[in-house]
């Protein structure tokens, strides 16, 4: 918000005039009327306002909104700045440059500077400046826009005037700015530039000399050029094109599109046939390592640049360097002319489409280079394999077998038992070619990771690597037979102790003797033999071992229950036999009992009641 310029319907006033003439600010006095201040343009009696909710300024007494005349707060500037400039006497100038097609005249660097006095809206012809600050006989007027900047009239009358002017920009100062800000501003900070400077004039001269001489240079650089440009197409016209690009090119088909004259040719090294085949082999080169199907002069001409086909004196030439050698040499051309201009050539070829920035390379184009390509470079790509495999092979080999070996004479020469030799081989239908390679490459994984060479070593030096890696083949297999009755021996020692540990678990302290014991069920075996023998001899080993602890659990049980039976006959015994006859009558063999005694008899209770009814009669009687 302007300080100075009424918005809004705000105050803006913060200049007063004290009786004396002098400028206040209203930081500099008393407030209200005691401020003694009146407008510095209408003359009206001031009233400070300094309360504590508002900006404080001037309003005029009196006036029903308190607002300031139309002219106070600019004429308040304007007496300031006189007053400041009268009293510091220095001003911060800006620069005095001209500039004109990029050349550039300076006529002061701009900075402070003093002056010997100041003079306040004095009529200077047809205008009345803000100020006036004066050193020694010169005038420079000071103009404050505030409201509004100079007008074209007032500018047009300063230079009718030739007298330097600048304008101070004040409009942007904050309402509440202080005297030491408002002094700052005028003199340094604000922005300012220049109406007008007397030596303009000779800033303009200095730039049109400055320009006739760069005409005068540019023609001669454009002759220089022209003449440069026919020596340079006279060498060219005893070349001949001799590129290898060129020879590939043509070969795949594309000589209609090289060889091309066109404008700008005399600023290569070599004639058009070998640029133009390097852009159009380059096209193919683009797309297969980029993926991008466009084509731009900028682009190609890098690449001819690589090259080093570029003369240097056309290598970095301004657009009015061309022009102007254009006018002397008819003919003349700039690289990129020349590019451009073979590009819309091969346009109509097919080759190319417009396409910004530059063109595109049609599909077209793309495959048939591709195909054609592909046929020229597949015997050396094929050549390439061969190499890679008998390398691989050869790395198998210690240095001493490979010393004397003669790669190239060995792929010249016809391989054993094949009728044909490699590099004749890298010309065969790819059926034929592929089986080749397949032989090779089973030769070379076999050199380095099979464990025999007992097939066609194709007169490589693989009699020593076969020799070694057949003992090695054998060492091997000794060394697995070795390993596999080392683990049968072992595996027989385990099946035996886990057979004997087995036993004792469940037979105890007869669990050695049974187990060295030949067995019917085992074949006549013992059964550690049996478990030893094998994994099945093992398995019917462990059921014998489950089969003897059943009949010993069996066996257990029927003495327990004989023991059982024997205890309840003897205690019925004892109830019927006087005890002088009671260990005659249990042991005493029975015709009724089969000849047993009663103590044999008796192998189960169920057979005491039957030994006492069958030997003591009397039993039955008492019953």
């Amino acid at each position: 918000m302007s300080g100075f310029a009424c918005r809004e319907r705000r105050e803006s006033l913060v200049l007063g005039q004290r009786a004396d003439g002098s400028m206040a600010h209203v930081s500099e006095v008393e407030s209200g009327g005691r401020c003694a201040c009146v407008c510095p343009g209408c003359g009206a009696p001031l009233v400070a306002k300094k309360g504590a909710r508002i900006d404080h300024h001037f309003a005029h007494e009196g006036t029903a909104d308190g607002m300031p005349c139309r002219t106070g707060p600019e004429t308040a500037l304007h007496k300031f700045a006189k007053e400041v400039l009268a009293r510091r006497l220095h001003l911060e100038l800006p620069p005095l440059t001209l500039e004109e097609g990029g050349d550039r005249w300076i006529g002061y660097g701009g900075g402070r500077y003093r002056f010997d006095g100041a003079v306040l809206e004095q009529r200077l012809g047809g205008i009345v400046p803000d100020v006036i600050v004066r050193r020694g006989d010169r005038d420079l007027l000071v103009e404050m826009a505030v409201t509004h900047p100079c007008g074209p009239e007032k500018i047009e009358t300063i230079r009718s005037l030739d007298v330097a002017a600048i304008e101070i920009d004040l409009a942007g100062l904050p309402r509440d700015v202080s005297r030491a800000d408002l002094e700052a501003s005028i003199l340094e900070a604000a922005p300012r530039r220049w109406i007008h400077n007397p030596h303009l004039a000779d800033g303009r001269a200095e730039l049109e000399r400055r320009r006739a001489l760069r005409q005068a240079s540019a023609r001669q650089r454009a002759q220089a050029l022209a003449a440069t440009y026919a020596k340079a197409m006279q060498e060219l016209g005893a070349i001949r094109p001799s590129s290898k690009v060129l020879g590939e090119m043509t070969r795949d088909g594309f000589g209609t599109s090289i060889g091309i004259q066109v404008s700008g040719a005399g600023c290569f090294t070599v004639p058009p046939g070998d640029w133009q085949a390097e852009l159009l082999s380059g096209m193919w080169d683009a797309y297969q390592a980029r993926q991008t199907t466009t084509f731009t002069a900028e682009r190609a001409l890098a690449r001819l640049r690589k090259q080093g086909w570029v003369r240097p004196q056309f290598a970095r030439m301004s657009d009015q360097e061309v022009a102007g050698a254009k006018q002397e040499q008819v003919g003349f051309g700039s690289p990129l002319d020349a590019i451009r201009h073979w590009a819309a050539a091969v346009t109509f070829s097919g080759i190319l489409m417009p396409w910004r920035p530059g063109w595109r390379v049609q599909g077209g184009y793309l495959l048939r280079a591709s195909e054609a390509r592909g046929r020229r470079l597949l015997p050396a790509r094929r050549a390439s394999e061969i190499k890679g495999l008998v390398g691989q092979i050869l790395s198998c080999l210690p240095e001493a077998e490979r010393d004397g070996f003669d790669l190239k004479a060995w792929a010249a020469a016809p391989l054993p038992g094949c009728g044909h030799s490699a590099a004749e081989a890298t010309r065969f239908d790819d059926a034929k070619y592929e089986a080749f390679k397949a032989t090779l490459t089973r030769l070379a994984s076999d050199a380095r990771y099979g464990s025999h060479l007992d097939h066609d070593h194709l007169g490589l030096p693989l009699e020593g690597l076969a020799a070694r890696k057949q003992a090695a083949a054998r060492a091997k297999s000794e060394a697995i037979r070795q390993e596999r009755i080392a683990r049968e021996e072992a595996a027989t020692r385990a099946r035996g102790e886990e057979l004997l540990a087995d036993a004792r678990s469940e037979l105890g302290s007869d669990a050695d003797g049974w187990a060295a014991t030949p067995r019917s069920e085992l074949g006549g075996i013992s059964p550690v033999d049996a478990a030893r023998s094998s994994p099945a001899g093992a398995r019917a080993a462990h059921g014998a071992v489950r089969e003897e602890v059943r009949r010993v659990g069996v066996l257990a049980a029927g003495a327990a229950e004989a023991e059982e039976a024997r205890r309840l006959l003897r205690v019925e015994a004892r109830k019927l036999v006087p005890p002088a006859q009671f260990d005659l009558y249990l042991k005493s063999r029975r015709p009724e009992l089969g000849g047993k005694s009663p103590l044999e008899f008796c192998v189960s209770p169920g057979f005491v009641p039957r030994c006492i009814a069958a030997t003591l009669p009397s039993s039955r009687n008492r019953r």
